[in-house]
């Protein structure tokens, strides 16, 4: 009888993982949906035995090899049981660099996606999350990265709990994105250690609303939901016009404005096309006397998450 022969790990992978617009309003650090913006990452085992990272949308965050795509790469890579390789990786970047975007977090499912795939797809992807959240340190950009569509995920002492909604397939995603950045660690540092009770319960109550709004394509109901007492009071101040720009997007015809993930791209949900593109022209209007260039991006949610191919 013949022996079967043991498939052969490959030696390069390409990863397409998909942008996100997190907290949804009241959903801080919990709420994310994907957005058909993408990243792709070609990851290879690398000649020279050291690894490299270039390419279009590589940033300052991403310099060097200590950084969160190869943390995140060693660190599924030592789960599946393989010693980490040397990688190079090339990216061609689809979502603006610290713009509120995700952008932290297709890297860092590149990283777990493409570790996964070399050491020959040993784990199922609901194993990679956990690895992705440790490294992000809250989930609401790697849940809808990873699995895609509008997602509610929650880190709990027996590992991270995720739910995946279908949004109504008529909601598009209006982006105001600035052309400067916003890091982060700068927008987190102007949240304050501690709130008013009400102010969380505000929120709360809030959320599962929010999510009920989005699956059933009300904009009714997510007008009258869809806000924040715990991060956008704080983080308005570092985003410039915002007022301005959520008067014109409403005025458009959006059903509701927030700040996308930490800023400082706003977004609108809008029901249609039609309304979508009267609210992007009426975003784009509101910053042209403005010391800032911004481009309106009209996006839809992408049903699926990061995909992997050899």
């Amino acid at each position: 009888m013949a022996k079967s022969r043991k498939k052969k790990n490959p030696d390069q992978v390409r990863v397409r993982v998909p942008g996100t617009t997190a907290n949804l309003g009241p959903g801080f650090d919990c709420l994310g949906m994907a957005l058909d913006l993408f990243n792709e990452f070609h990851v290879r085992l690398s000649a020279t035995g050291r690894s490299s990272l270039s390419g279009r949308g590589t940033c300052s965050e991403l310099a060097g090899t200590n950084n969160d795509l190869f943390k995140t790469f060693r660190r599924v890579c030592r789960i599946a049981g393989h010693k980490p390789p040397a990688i190079d990786v090339l990216v061609d970047g689809g979502v603006p660099i610290a713009r509120g975007l995700g952008s932290s977090a297709t890297a860092i499912v590149a990283g777990a996606l493409s570790a996964n795939a070399l050491c020959g797809s040993p784990l199922k992807t609901e194993d990679l999350l956990a690895p992705c959240v440790a490294i992000e340190g809250h989930p609401d950009n790697v849940a809808p990265a990873l699995l895609g569509a509008l997602t509610a995920a929650v880190r709990t002492p027996s590992g991270v709990i995720v739910h995946q909604y279908a949004p109504y397939a008529n909601w598009r995603v209006v982006l105001l994105i600035p052309d400067y950045e916003l890091s982060t660690a700068k927008a987190r540092a102007a949240i304050p250690k501690k709130i008013p009770h009400g102010d969380a319960t505000f929120n709360l109550a809030r959320v599962p609303f929010v999510i009920d709004a989005l699956v059933d394509g009300d904009a009714a109901e997510l007008a009258a939901v869809l806000s924040d007492r715990l991060h956008e009071p704080y983080r308005k101040p570092l985003v410039e016009r915002y007022d301005r720009i959520s008067r014109a997007a409403l005025g458009a015809g959006a059903a509701a404005v927030y700040l996308s993930g930490a800023g400082p791209s706003m977004a609108a949900f809008c029901l249609g096309a039609k309304t979508a593109r009267a609210a992007a022209e009426a975003m784009a209007a509101a910053v042209r006397t403005c010391r800032f260039d911004a481009q309106s991006v009209i996006a839809r949610c992408a049903t699926e998450g990061a995909k992997v191919t050899l």
